[in-house]
């Protein structure tokens, strides 16, 4: 092996720098040359860096790979450079993209990126990505080179873009809030859980299994209504479209369905609908109520409130479950002692009449029936005697087993009165009562299986 070491090289043909015309060898394959005002250094036979006399630098056939240092871009430059592909500092602490003589993306002194912008949204507090452009701009997000979604702007709507068959998800603190499915349903609830409700009105879905899980609506305000959910219907065929509603046209329902094992099934149903032609000067409504019968599966029109604000029952009654409840008719005149307007009882029935005190059954078989109406505190008696020859005496205790007690009972003769007709013999008498259980007649008499007696009376 041969060395040389020099302390001093010396160009003994005249002054200046010693000249190497043929490069220096520093190591086996590794070599410096230069040129007029160029200087390389090569490895392996190949360039691999070059400065030319421009003090462009350029790194060829081969990578560059920066380890455990960096590139200080310690000068500004103030302007975009004029090549293909460059990154530059275009201010003290500021970082730059530019491709084909145009800045593409920008990181600040403080952190914010911009993509089509020199000027990145500066949030106090904040870092912030911003994408801009003339025409809009967008995020993609792909999969194995397959569009999954992206997020996009066309210079006139934001958009938030999900490809065909990617739901999108959304979610907090790791657990979904709710989802917008490839169907193009809003989901609360569901989870990832494929949607099985009901197939109509799907647009928006909530499912849940706590008693809490729901829709809520609420107004917090002193001088206004509270929010409202809002139906509306055009007869219009395209969305905007405005055309009058007609009359009996449905504008909106609320339908509950129950699960029989298998299927969803129509329990009740809120029906909006005209109760004639709409126009500007005239929008009559009803509302249309259905329920589910047993034994049926599809939910009949039960009640309607009209527009004339009358409420029509189509099928079944009007029940109190409370006793002492009824129809209120306290939006009516009143005169001077009115104590009640309630109407808080109707009843219909039979009694059966049975023989008093002072009837004597003169020959067959007494029988008689008995009806009734109360209606109120009214009540109305009838009886029809059917067999048996009778008599009685003067004020005599006639008849027994009557259902009701009038009002005021047991304050002698002023009690209720009634008639009491026979033919054959020709009878007509009035009846009175005025204790518990009892009719009494005005005068004596006889009858031969025709008596009738109608009475009329007050009860508390």
């Amino acid at each position: 092996m041969s060395r040389v070491r020099a302390n001093t090289v010396t160009n003994f043909a005249g002054t200046g720098t010693p000249s190497l015309p043929y490069g220096i060898q520093v190591g086996t394959g590794a070599t410096f040359s230069g040129g007029t005002n160029t200087i390389s250094l090569s490895t392996n036979g190949s360039e691999r860096l070059s400065v030319n006399s421009s003090g462009v630098k350029e790194v060829k056939n081969g990578n560059l790979n920066i380890y455990r240092t960096y590139i200080d871009f310690s000068g500004d430059q103030s302007s975009t450079p004029l090549t293909a592909v460059a990154l530059y500092r275009p201010a003290d602490g500021t970082f730059a993209i530019s491709t084909q003589n145009i800045e593409r993306l920008r990181i600040t002194a403080s952190g914010n990126v911009g993509i089509g912008t020199d000027n990145p949204y500066e949030a106090s507090g904040y870092k912030s990505l911003t994408l801009d452009d003339t025409t809009g701009g967008q995020l993609r997000f792909r999969s194995s080179g397959s569009d999954k979604g992206l997020i996009f702007n066309n210079g006139t709507e934001f958009q938030l873009y999900s490809f065909a068959g990617t739901p999108m998800v959304f979610k907090s603190a790791a657990n979904e809030s709710f989802r917008l499915d490839t169907s193009q349903r809003i989901l609360k609830g569901w989870n990832g859980t494929a949607f099985d409700g009901p197939s109509n009105s799907t647009d928006i879905a909530v499912a849940g299994t706590s008693s809490n899980n729901g829709i809520q609506v609420g107004r917090y305000n002193g001088s206004y209504g509270a929010y409202a959910l809002s139906i509306f219907r055009s007869r219009g065929a395209t969305v905007g479209t405005n055309l009058p509603t007609q009359s009996n046209d449905d504008v909106g329902h609320i339908t509950w369905w129950g699960d029989d094992g298998t299927n969803w099934r129509d329990i009740a149903e809120i029906t909006g609908a005209c109760d004639g032609n709409t126009d500007s000067g005239s929008s009559p409504g009803k509302i249309i109520f259905k329920t589910t019968k047993s034994s049926a599966v599809d939910s009949t029109q039960a009640m309607t409130i009209k527009a004339n604000h009358n409420i029509e029952v189509h099928d079944g009654n009007i029940v109190f479950e409370t006793a002492g409840n009824g129809i209120d008719f306290s939006a009516t005149t009143d005169t001077a002692g009115m104590t009640s307007e309630i109407l808080n009882d109707y009843e219909v029935g039979t009694w059966t009449p049975t023989l008093g005190g002072s009837m004597t059954l003169n020959s067959g078989t007494w029988a008689a029936t008995g009806y009734y109406t109360k209606i109120g505190n009214i009540v109305n008696l009838e009886m029809k005697q059917s067999s048996g020859n009778v008599s009685w005496g003067l004020g005599g205790l006639i008849i027994a087993g009557v259902p009701f007690t009038p009002a005021g009972s047991g304050g002698g003769l002023g009690g209720a009165a009634g008639s009491l007709t026979n033919t054959s013999p020709n009878i007509s008498m009035t009846v009175l009562q005025w204790s518990s259980g009892y009719i009494y007649a005005s005068e004596a008499g006889a009858s031969q299986t025709s008596m009738r007696i109608n009475i009329t009376f007050r009860v508390s």
